[in-house]
C-alpha cells in the first residue's frame, strides 16, 4: 500500500507538506497529524480550499484517510461536523471497536499519545481515554455520513475518514 503523511513524518510513510502542491491522489491511504497542521498551516483559506477539495476527491474513489487528531477545528480542514475537541494527554487507551481497526490499533499505539478528547465524535467511537467515557477515536459509517450530507452539511463521501486521537 501506498501511503503518505501531512504534518509529521511516519517511517515508511511519504511526507507530503500541507502548503506543498503534491497530491495526495498518488496515495492509497493519507496520514494526517492534525497537530503538525496547526504548527506548519497558519492561516491559508487558499491552501486549506484546495487540500479540503482534494481530501473529498481522495474519498470519493474509496481511499482512506487516518487522522491522528489535537484540539484544533478539524472540521475546517476535513469534511465533517464540529466535534468539540478538547485539550487532555495521555498514552492509555482502551480499544472498543471493530477487528479490522484493531490491526492497524496494535501497530501504531506503542508510538502514539492522545492529545484531545471529542466532545461530540464525528462518527462511531473505538477509542476512549482508559477507563472512561471520553473518545478520542471514531470511524464514520456510511450512514452516518449520509445523514450528515442530507442534513446538508457535508459530503457523503466523508465515510472513510477515521479520526484517532492519538
Amino acid at each position: 500500500m501506498n501511503i503518505c503523511s501531512l504534518g509529521r513524518a511516519f517511517d515508511g510513510v511519504s511526507k507530503i507538506e500541507f502548503n506543498s502542491t503534491r497530491t495526495i491522489l498518488d496515495f492509497d491511504a493519507v496520514f494526517i497529524d492534525s497537530a503538525g497542521l496547526v504548527e506548519g498551516v497558519g492561516i491559508k483559506p487558499k491552501t486549506i480550499q484546495f487540500r479540503r477539495g482534494e481530501f473529498l476527491e481522495f474519498l470519493a474513489l474509496g481511499r482512506s484517510i487516518v487522522v491522528f487528531s489535537a484540539p484544533i477545528q478539524l472540521e475546517v480542514f476535513l469534511p465533517i461536523s464540529a466535534t468539540g475537541a478538547r485539550a487532555i494527554s495521555g498514552n492509555r487507551v482502551d480499544f472498543k471497536g471493530p477487528d479490522h481497526l484493531k490491526t492497524f490499533w496494535l501497530s501504531v499505539r506503542d508510538d502514539t499519545q492522545f492529545l484531545a478528547h471529542f466532545d461530540t465524535a464525528p462518527g462511531q467511537p473505538f477509542l476512549f481515554v482508559s477507563a472512561t467515557n471520553k473518545p478520542v477515536g471514531a470511524l464514520l459509517s456510511e450512514r452516518q455520513a449520509r445523514d450528515f450530507e442530507q442534513a446538508g452539511m457535508g459530503d457523503r463521501r466523508c465515510v472513510r475518514v477515521r479520526m484517532f486521537g492519538v
